[in-house]
C-alpha cells in the first residue's frame, strides 16, 4: 500500500495494498492483510482485524478489534464495536460511542448507539437507535428500533419497530410495530 501511516508495534503490520490508512497504537490495523483503504484506528488493537472494510474510524483500546470488511463505521471507545470474534464484523454505516457500545456486531447496519453498553447485545439488527447507558442492550436481531433512557429495554430482542422512552423497568411512552402509541399506564395514546 501506499501512504499510510503506522505507529506502534505492530501497528499495520500486514498492511498489503491497502492505502490512505492511519495507526496509532499497538496492533492497531495490525493483523489482519489489510486491503482496504482510508481507515484510522486509535488505541491498541483498534480496528485489528480489518481487511477489506473502507472509511473506518475507531478510536480506543480494542474499538473495532473484530471488524472484517465492514465500511463507513464510527467506534469511539474503548470495545465499541468490538465485532463478534468469531464472524467479525461486516455491517456499514453504525456509530457506535461508549464503552462497549454496538459490542457484538456482526451484520448489524446502520445502528446509532450512543453510552456505555447501549446496544451492545446487537448482532445482525439494523437501523437501530440505542441513546443512554445500556439502552436496547437485549437487542439480537430486531430492526428500526428506538430505546431511549438508562438500561431501557425493548419488548422483544429479536422484535423490529419498537419504542421506548424510560428509565430502567418503568416509561414514560413507548410504542409497538403497529405504530401505536402507548403511555406508561398501557393507555393508547391517539
Amino acid at each position: 500500500g501506499k501512504n499510510n501511516a503506522f505507529i506502534g508495534e505492530y501497528a499495520g503490520d500486514n498492511t498489503t495494498s491497502g492505502c490512505y490508512n492511519v495507526a496509532f497504537g499497538d496492533l492497531a490495523l495490525g493483523s489482519a492483510n489489510l486491503t482496504g483503504n482510508y481507515n484510522s484506528a486509535v488505541g491498541y488493537s483498534a480496528l485489528r482485524n480489518i481487511t477489506s472494510g473502507l472509511y473506518n474510524a475507531a478510536i480506543g483500546c480494542g474499538a473495532g478489534k473484530c471488524a472484517t470488511t465492514g465500511c463507513y463505521n464510527t467506534l469511539l471507545g474503548s470495545q465499541a464495536g468490538f465485532g463478534n470474534a468469531s464472524s467479525g464484523g461486516t455491517g456499514d454505516f453504525n456509530t457506535a460511542i461508549g464503552q462497549s457500545s454496538l459490542k457484538c456486531w456482526t451484520s448489524a447496519e446502520g445502528n446509532v448507539a450512543i453510552g456505555l453498553e447501549a446496544g451492545c447485545s446487537t448482532t445482525s439488527g439494523s437501523n437501530n437507535v440505542f441513546a443512554g447507558r445500556c439502552a436496547g442492550n437485549t437487542n439480537t436481531s430486531g430492526d428500526y428500533n428506538v430505546a431511549i433512557g438508562y438500561d431501557v429495554e425493548l419488548a422483544s430482542a429479536t422484535g423490529d419497530k419498537q419504542f421506548k422512552i424510560g428509565c430502567g423497568g418503568s416509561h414514560w411512552i413507548c410504542g409497538d410495530s403497529n405504530f401505536n402509541i402507548y403511555d406508561k399506564d398501557g393507555n393508547q395514546i391517539t
